[in-house]
Order: structure tokens, then sequence, then C-alpha cells
């Protein structure tokens, strides 16, 4: 992944756009993450 850092406010609309062997899958893991408000259960 290219992108180290995205400074966006509330509401603010992005695009993202992958290319790849597995492009459905890495959109598919950023959408998730997004909805979680970017928190995960890494331990």
């Amino acid at each position: 992944m290219g992108l180290m850092m995205l400074a966006l406010g509330p509401g603010s609309i992005f695009y993202v756009k992958a290319d790849g062997k597995r492009e459905e899958e890495a959109l598919l893991a950023l959408e998730v993450l997004v909805a979680r408000n970017f928190e995960t259960n890494a331990t």
C-alpha cells in the first residue's frame, strides 16, 4: 500500500483506486477499516 497518511475532516469524500491481482480484497479491507473508524483488533 502506497498510502502513509490521509488527513480528511469529518464528512469528507474520497475516492480509492486499486489495481492488481487482489484489488477487490484490498478495497474490501479498506472499506471495513473505514466502517470501523480505523479501529483494529490488533494485540
